[in-house]
């Protein structure tokens, strides 16, 4: 908190007028009251608990802003990391493909591999059922 000089602003007349401190201004009663150190002090407490209050509420926002700033980093970070999981499905689902089509290929041989045993076979039985 600010320490003012009671003394000096019962000698000097600030009163907002512009004046400087050595001049002397004659206000009227009604004017010294409006200007009594008291009141100043009032006015003068009232205006560092508003400006306390003010410097709170910016410590506030730039905490905020902060926070802010900290989230959206974590956001981006993890938009990279579904970027990259998205390219890896990507790939993955490609081999897959490539995978499954070898399958249906062999698989095919295999059938075919089948039949022409089967029909080896075959042949052998007649041949055997022959003699």
């Amino acid at each position: 908190m600010r320490q003012i000089d009671l003394k000096g602003l019962a000698r000097h007349s600030y009163c907002g007028y512009g004046f400087a401190p050595d001049e002397q201004l004659r206000p009227g009663a009604a004017d010294r009251a409006a200007f009594h150190p008291s009141r100043i002090l009032k006015k003068m407490s009232k205006l560092d608990d508003a400006i306390q209050r003010f410097n709170g509420s910016l410590d506030r926002l730039e905490a905020a802003i902060n926070r802010q700033g900290q989230r959206l980093e974590a956001a981006q970070k993890l938009q990279g990391e579904i970027d990259t999981l998205q390219d890896d499905r990507s790939a993955m689902a490609e081999e897959l493909d490539e995978i499954k089509s070898e399958a249906r290929r062999l698989n095919e041989l295999n059938e075919r591999a089948s039949e022409t045993l089967s029909n080896a076979i075959e042949g052998i039985r007649e041949v055997l059922a022959e003699a």
